[in-house]
């Protein structure tokens, strides 16, 4: 600490570096360069510390030793790095982004544990179906193992940022000497990550849309990435982290998972945030899985699994594209039922569609899911029907999940038994809020009557396979309400439990709403409090998240058909507008999108098996 000090008031160097990340902070950050970026940022620092003392090293901290406490890590005491300096007294005067006093706001949202980081380290298998979504970012191509190493470890190295706040939590961090001290940490990881993969040179990924290259040069110095690869160069050498602290030590007391990044940091990086929230539900998941007695060698053991090509694993879903309303927010395929509908005739092009599907003799359907629109408004003996289309037509296996989606009114929960008696084993409740001033914006078809009686009769029926779904960024909404909701759902708990953000959708009565000024949405911030407290809240009723929107309270509670997704599993879907994913076992990943008009998709389904 005496040298930073020094160097602080040996002239312009110290604030010099400041500058130069802010400068190149589009290029050192969010791509695959910052981790060769920092690094020999890391040494140019290192050669102006020895400038004042020949042979001094940078240390690192270790701040996953301590994730949960970090901001009472010693390293912040008097003696070191010193606690939240005090700007009237100006301890450490700096220049960058303009002359202010360097500041800390430590706080205790926690930070990654160990054992997220030797996961990473040990190549933890990253579910495939991360790389499936429509999200196009730099960190969700398939097939870059070293940029998809770096964009969970850049993320997991912001919680620090965060949890140190002040200058920490800006472009101009390196104002703070604990910046050097923390990325030399996650410089080891990633040196330890080389080691462990027994690639050192390992080097992909995108930047401005082109494919990286060990040659490329790095902004400002010009020197080449590969120069980067190999720390001895430097004349680094990491020493092992203190004995017992490579691995968090087992105990009776589970690790706690930090708080999620907030929006400003998500945005100051540049990365997406339906990324991040993957990323830390798969370090939340890595978490889990330590907690529930898991050793490093069996959470990153592979998963014993096809590849996607000959996948054995393949879902189906029908979509029914009628509600008795038109839900202000819903930009689904949805229309309102005619009068002269017929049902019968509807049925028998669902059938035609299934005979018509394609074909892949490696595939074992686990799932059917009923969505929509309101396909609660089935006949069940339609319903029936179907399933046993899928099963004359399809290898199916013996335990399937059969879902169907309904709304909470009289009208569908007499149905209920019918249902579970023609075959479906898993109920969605279409309840969004428990609040009866936002059902009614809304334009829902039930009241919050509708849905607490729905949930009691739902739990009889279909014990521990029930879900429901609760949005919060509504209209209005503030944390106090959503704490409401969520008190009231509390004791409807029935295994499994969906909680997701109001998506803004162009082409929606919302959409026009938002674009008018006439409504006003909750801030970032407010979301983002929302989003953590309700993490928080199921956590403590043992409901883990294990996608982005859903909480389960076990493994057996889990939604084959939302995991599919997210793992990347083939799927077919049948109905008007329904999308399909899969392979025929050419290699190649063919997408299918049905005809949205009902009646052009019957037609087409019904004439030429396939809509």
């Amino acid at each position: 600490m005496v040298r930073f000090h020094q160097l602080s008031n040996s002239g312009s160097g110290w604030h010099t570096f400041s500058r130069i990340h802010v400068e190149n902070a589009n290029i050192a950050h969010n791509n695959p360069q910052f981790l060769p970026w920092h690094r020999h940022f890391l040494y140019l620092l290192e050669n102006e510390l020895r400038k004042i003392t020949p042979g001094i090293a940078l240390p690192y901290w270790d701040s996953s030793a301590e994730s949960e406490a970090p901001e009472r890590s010693i390293v912040f005491s008097n003696a070191i790095l010193g606690f939240n300096l005090n700007p009237s007294t100006c301890e450490w005067p700096v220049q960058t982004p303009n002359t202010h006093c360097l500041s800390r706001a430590l706080n205790s949202g926690g930070v990654m544990p160990s054992i997220v980081y030797e996961a990473l380290i040990n190549n933890y298998p990253i579910p495939e179906g991360f790389f499936s979504s429509s999200v196009e970012d730099s960190c969700r191509r398939p097939g870059s193992p070293f940029d998809t190493f770096r964009c969970f470890l850049e993320v997991a190295h912001g919680y620090v940022h965060n949890m140190i706040g002040g200058d920490m939590a800006f472009m101009y961090s390196p104002n703070d000497p604990a910046f050097y001290l923390h990325h030399a940490f996650i410089d080891k990881i990633w040196h330890d990550r080389q080691t462990a993969s027994n690639r050192p040179n390992q080097y992909d990924g995108m930047l401005n849309n082109m494919a990286v290259q060990p040659t490329d040069l790095l902004s400002p110095w010009g020197t080449p990435v590969s120069n980067e690869f190999d720390v001895a160069l430097q004349c680094v050498v990491y020493v092992p982290r203190q004995a017992g602290r490579s691995f968090q030590a087992r105990s009776d007391r589970e690790i706690k998972a930090p708080k999620p990044l907030p929006m400003e940091w998500i945005k100051m990086q540049g990365f997406n945030e339906t990324t991040v929230r993957m990323i830390e539900i798969v370090m939340n998941d890595i978490i889990t899985k330590y907690n529930k007695g898991d050793t490093i060698s069996t959470i990153v053991q592979p998963k014993q699994s096809v590849p996607i090509e000959t996948s054995e694993k393949e879902e189906t879903q029908f979509f029914s594209p009628y509600c008795l309303t038109k839900c202000t927010f819903c930009n689904f395929n949805k229309y309102i039922p005619p009068p002269n509908l017929d049902q019968d005739d509807f049925v028998k092009a669902y059938l035609a569609e299934i005979k018509g599907s394609p074909k892949n003799n490696q595939w074992k359907v686990q799932s059917i899911y009923f969505g929509g629109g309101t396909p609660g408004l089935m006949n069940p003996s339609h319903v029936h029907e179907l399933i046993n289309g899928v099963r004359s037509t399809f290898d199916c296996m013996y335990n399937m999940e059969i879902t169907i989606e309904c709304n909470p009114t009289n009208i569908e929960m007499n149905k209920l038994l019918d249902f579970k008696k023609c075959g479906v084993n898993r109920l969605s409740l279409g309840i969004q809020t428990l609040n009866q001033k936002y059902l009614s914006w809304m334009n829902r078809s039930h009241t919050v009557l509708d849905s607490l009686n729905a949930l009691e009769i739902s739990s009889k029926v279909f014990p521990n396979k029930t879900t429901f779904d609760l949005m919060y960024g509504l209209p209005f909404q503030d944390l106090a309400n959503w704490k409401k909701e969520l008190n009231m759902a509390e004791s409807h708990l029935n295994g499994h439990v969906s909680v997701y953000q109001l998506t803004v959708e162009k082409g929606t009565p919302l959409h026009k709403l938002v674009e008018n000024g006439a409504i006003q949405l909750p801030d970032d911030d407010t979301l983002l409090e929302m989003h953590e407290y309700a993490k928080e809240f199921l956590r403590v009723k043992k409901y883990n998240a294990y996608e982005i929107s859903n909480y389960a309270s076990s493994l057996e509670t889990e939604s084959k058909h939302n995991k599919a997704y997210w793992m990347g599993f083939d799927y077919l879907g049948f109905g008007p507008g329904a999308h399909g994913r899969f392979c025929l076992g050419n290699g190649k990943r063919y997408q299918t999108i049905k005809i949205h008009a009902p009646s052009d998709w019957q037609s087409n389904a019904t004439t030429f098996m396939d809509g």
